[in-house]
Parts: C-alpha cells; structure tokens; sequence
C-alpha cells in the first residue's frame, strides 16, 4: 500500500499512516507542486527571473552532498532538466538552510567528468569501455578465482556513506568475507564514535543547544564549519538570545569565536587535561550532580578519586594548557552551576593521539553535571529508523576481520568504523604486519601470508584522504584485482592494478533513497530523483543486486534492480520503529 500511496504523490501525513512513524516534518515527500510566484527566488542564477512558475515544478528531496543530508528542494524544467536547488524552509535539520556545496550539487549531476560506463584498466591511465554484462562476468570469474586460490577473506571492502553499502556488506558476508565495508571513521571522526561508547554506551549524541545557558566549544568551530547539523548555527545563535553563554577553546581565533562571549586559546592538544582539570574543580567544591551520578553511572568514584589528585588542579595544568587557573576555577563553576550546560567537539580535538581519551572526558564533565540526556546538554539522535535489507546468510563466521586479528581496537560489533590506514600493511607486507595494542607480537602473518588480494571501493576515496598516499598507490597496485564504484574515475581508481574495473554510480540526484536525519524528533529526510540516471550510470542498489544474482545468491533472488522506490519504502518498512 505504502508503494502505491508513494506512486500517487501521497502527503506527508498519509505517508506518516502508511510507514507507521510519528515524523514531523515537511522533509517528507510532497511530490510535486507548482512553484508559486514568491517561491521563483534567484538562488545562484542571474537568469532565474525569467522563469515564470508555469515554466517549472518543484520537487522536495534531501541533499547528499554531506553526510548531514539536509532538506531540499529541485527546480525542475518541463523538459526534465534541473534548473538549480534551493533549501527546505520546513526542514529542521538545517533550520531552512542549504550550503554551498548543497547548491553545488546540480554542478556535480551534469559534470562532463562524471564516469559514464563501466570501465577496464588496460594500462597505466589507460581505460577501456565495456559493457555491464562484460563488468558482471570479470566480477564473477576474478572473485571465483580469488575465493579458491586465496580465500574469501582475502577480499575486503571500503566506503564512505554509500546509501547502499548495507547491499555490499550482504554480498560480502555471502561470498565468505568477514572484511568490511570498512568505513572512514579512523581518519574521521572514530575517536568520537568510541568515546561515546565507552563513556555511553552509544553513539549518535547531539547538543540540545537550543535550550542550553552555559555553550562550550573546543576545536569545533561550528558557525563556519557545522558538523551533524547545519541547523545547529541558528540554535546556538537562539540561545545566546535566550542568555546563553558561549565559550570557544581553539588554539586559533576561528570565526565562532568572534561571535562568543569569551575566547581562550589553548595549546594543541592538552585538551583532556583542560577538561579533567574543570572536573577537578567541580568535584572539590562537591557541585556534582548526585541524583544523576547515582541513578546513571557506574564507576564514578574511582573516577573522582583519580580526578582529585593535586595532578589536575588548575595552577598544575594552566602553564601546559595554556589557560590561566583562574579562567579554569571560574569556568568550571558556571558550567556546573548552569541549568543546561554542553562541551561539544568536531575534529579539532579528536584528531590527536589523545583524541579519544579527551572526549571521554569531555563527556565525564557533562554527565557529572548532570547534563547528560537532559534538556539544554547533550541528548540522542532520534531520527526516524531506517533499515537495509536482513542478510540471513553468512559465510564468514568462522573467519576473523584483518583489524581484529592484529590487534587493533575497534569496539565490539563496530570494526566496519576504521582501521582502513593499516591496509597497506596488509597488501605489501602479509607475512609480518604490524600489530595493534590488543594482541603481544609485535607482527603477525594474515591469512597465513597472503593478506588482502582484492578491494571493493565504493563511495569512497582513499588514496585523496588517507596518510601516507604514496605507499597506498603503491600497495593498491600490487592488487590482483580491484573494483572502485564512483561518480568520477578517482585517483584509487587508477591505482588499481591492470584488469580491474571502474564502475558509475548515479548521483543522488538520480535516485530514490530514505535516511534517518540528524534531529531531535523522528524524522525521515527522503530524496526523490530529480532526473533519471543519466548515460549508463546506475543506483548502488541496482549494482550491488546485479553483482549478487550474478553469483546465484538465493539472499539476491528477490531484489528487483530496476525497483529503486520499493527498496528505498523497504528500509522504513523493514525497520523497528
């Protein structure tokens, strides 16, 4: 039913019926609409007032420039064209707002670069066409051949945000390797996802900024560069208008801190000491949150007895962090004596070797305050669910992730989140791989020496993002076989070694898809095509079922590639709201 409803350009609330959410937001399809006369704004063409309503239609969607995915609209031409893509008023996400690289993003669906076929490696920066049915049997025979003179293991796979990587991760599985898709968190934001793991429990925190008095930001410079929300600017800015206090610790003064209330430069990376030394001063002057502290945490008065070592007082830790004892003592204080307070970070502070532990204290200094999952501090994401189709096969079960097998620490159920650097390692040198801190040697031998022999690259750039690209390349070449899925012929593309294929993906402005959006309600933030897939690029979707009937997968046998609405309606359907 809900399919059809979809199909008929449904409203917003028959849609809610249908799915079974309680959303609340006009991110959710409309279908589409006559733009209105106050609705033809000029939004980066100089030739937008010549067209009059009757000319275009506008068509909501959502923006998958960034993984925040805020609400948008398309302007589309009676002949099918995009004219150009201005922000949801509506959306809460972004507040009603749309970025640069939002409005970029029709520049990127008619880019003449764009990979338009599936193509071969012929030779060095030399590429072949060939057609979808010639790139499905390379698939086969390569991953056949790997499979039996290697092992399925041998073969990880690599993304980024790929919509459809819970498709790649069911065919991984199938096929027989435990590896991947692995995604960027290691040279992201993983410090962040862990610390909130072993401080939480969970991953997915916000900042009710909104309702929050006491604002501290450190190494998150949020009004130029905003990170999970865009609609968080407007937020802090209406808090600082209901009174709120706005704090930046940065070692730069970075446009958010031109709009604080006070700006203290810190030295690079003593930030968790910064943070421990405020939780010294809360606990001495027993302003703790009790309540909370006893009815929401275990393990607080080890904490508090390590904390309240002459180590962490300010006058100890105000020459290396850069702050005066003073600022610390008085700070620390107003943030505990607020009634809603946030530390909240980006990249700044994670990126450090100390990255991890500084944000676990960091979120210690909220919860012992009693700040934690409470209005005005930091609470969880509670977007809508979505869910990707349920794999029942798995093959790799008697086999170990690489990363887990040397050592290297990634939370339990959670080695998809990074170790993508140590990769190299893996190709180049399988017999004795540098190790991580979980097992004693110092190398070990992966998969009995023959380490990874094939990569599936998808929705992801490596070698442009990743440390040490020069020894990357090499070690991609060295491959015996690699596919990259992308809209462009990438740099880890002509990495790859001879033999291995480049695959096109449509661009989200081609396709239907539905994701769980960055807020504090449930939410859904659907994106609708603008336009159909253009030349002989294709959904993940459709890629990802092809390659699994292409091996016989009974798990595949149901998937229909051209359905890319029924799978987009699926993974609200499948999810347990």
């Amino acid at each position: 039913m809900l399919k059809e409803m979809w199909k008929k350009e449904i409203s917003r609330r028959k849609f809610l019926q249908a799915s079974g959410l309680a959303a609340t937001s006009l991110v959710l399809l409309k279908g589409y609409e006559k733009l209105t006369e106050d609705e033809v704004r000029v939004v980066n063409s100089p030739d937008a007032q010549t067209y009059i309503p009757e000319d275009v239609d506008k068509l909501y969607t959502s923006c998958y420039m960034c993984a925040i995915n805020c609400g948008a609209v398309g302007v589309v031409n009676k002949d099918g064209t995009v004219k150009r893509i201005e922000p949801n008023k509506n959306d809460p996400v972004s507040g009603g707002a749309l970025c640069a690289k939002g409005n970029a993003g029709i520049d990127q669906l008619y880019d003449e670069d764009r990979l338009k076929t599936p193509m071969r490696k012929i030779g060095e920066h030399e590429w072949e066409q060939i057609s979808w049915d010639e790139a499905f049997d390379t698939m086969y025979d390569q991953f056949t051949r790997i499979a039996s003179e290697h092992g399925p293991e041998t073969v990880v796979g690599l993304n980024r945000r790929g919509y459809y990587t819970s498709y790649l991760k069911g065919w991984l599985r199938t096929y027989g390797s435990p590896n991947g898709p692995l995604g960027q968190a290691s040279i992201c934001d993983g410090g962040k996802r862990i610390a909130q793991q072993i401080a939480v429990g969970a991953s997915g925190l916000y900042c009710d900024f909104k309702n929050s008095k006491y604002i501290m930001l450190l190494g998150a410079n949020q009004f130029e560069a905003p990170r999970y929300r865009l609609g968080m600017i407007d937020d802090i800015l209406t808090a600082q208008e209901n009174g709120a206090k706005l704090i930046v610790i940065d070692p730069r003064f970075n446009y958010t801190a031109s709009k604080a209330d006070e700006f203290h430069p810190i030295t690079p990376g003593t930030d968790g000491l910064f943070l421990l030394s405020m939780c010294h001063v809360i606990a001495k002057n027993g302003m703790e949150d009790s309540d909370f502290i006893a009815n929401h945490s275990a393990g607080y008065e080890e904490f508090k007895n390590e904390i309240l070592q002459d180590k962490y007082a300010p006058r100890n830790v105000e020459a290396e962090v850069g702050i005066s004892a003073d600022d610390i003592e008085r700070m620390a204080i107003e943030f505990a004596s607020a009634e809603g307070a946030i530390a909240d970070t980006s990249s700044g502070l994670i990126m450090y070797q100390s990255g991890t532990v500084s944000d676990w204290a960091l979120l210690n200094l909220v919860a012992m305050t009693g700040n934690m999952l409470n209005k005005g501090g930091i609470v969880k994401k509670a977007g809508a669910k979505t869910s990707g189709p349920k794999f029942e096969v798995d093959n790799s079960k008697d086999k170990e992730a690489f990363a887990k097998y040397l050592g290297y620490v990634s939370y339990e159920g959670g080695t998809e989140n990074g170790n993508r650097n140590i990769i190299a390692d893996c190709i180049l040198n399988p017999e004795a791989v540098p190790t991580g801190p979980r097992v004693a040697e110092d190398t070990l031998s992966l998969y009995g020496g023959k380490g990874i022999k094939s990569i599936i690259v998808y929705n992801t750039e490596p070698i442009g993002a990743q440390s040490d690209s020069t020894r990357l390349k090499e070690a991609f070449n060295a491959l015996e076989f690699g596919v990259v899925v992308d809209i462009y012929l990438s740099q880890t593309a002509e990495a790859m070694p001879v033999g291995s294929l480049a695959l096109p993906e449509c661009t989200y402005l081609e396709r239907y898809s539905v994701r769980s959006a960055n807020a504090y309600t449930p939410v859904l933030n659907i994106n609708q095509p603008l336009t159909e897939p253009m030349w002989e690029s294709k959904t993940g979707y459709w890629i990802f079922s092809k390659l699994g009937q292409r091996f016989g997968y009974e798990e595949f046998a149901d998937f229909d590639p051209e359905d890319d609405l029924g799978q987009a309606i699926a993974s609200v359907e499948n999810a347990d709201q």
